[in-house]
């Protein structure tokens, strides 16, 4: 990792479970929760998972908020447009 020093989460990992100041990471695993889970709710019709995808939309924009994870704010709106987009122009809703 370049420039530990100038690193203020470098001690907490963000999550210790990624790495280092692993944000992108963590965005892309987020991002593959989420459409998992609106892709189960799809299928399934069940209002809990829709509820709970809520939730966990929920505390990633707040745990993203307080990391600094800025690329959840870009890559997250725009691919959960991408995958409404497709599911919209397929039919398969």
């Amino acid at each position: 990792m370049r420039y530990v020093q100038y690193n203020p989460m470098y001690k907490a990992h963000i999550t210790e479970l990624i790495g280092a100041s692993g944000t992108h990471e963590l965005t892309f695993y987020w991002i593959l929760l989420a459409l998992t889970n609106l892709y189960k709710h799809l299928k399934s019709k069940r209002i809990y998972i829709l509820i709970l995808a809520g939730m966990q939309i929920i505390f990633m924009f707040i745990i993203s908020i307080q990391n600094d994870n800025t690329a959840f704010f870009v890559l997250f709106p725009i691919i959960i447009v991408q995958y409404f987009i497709k599911i919209i122009t397929k039919g398969t809703v």
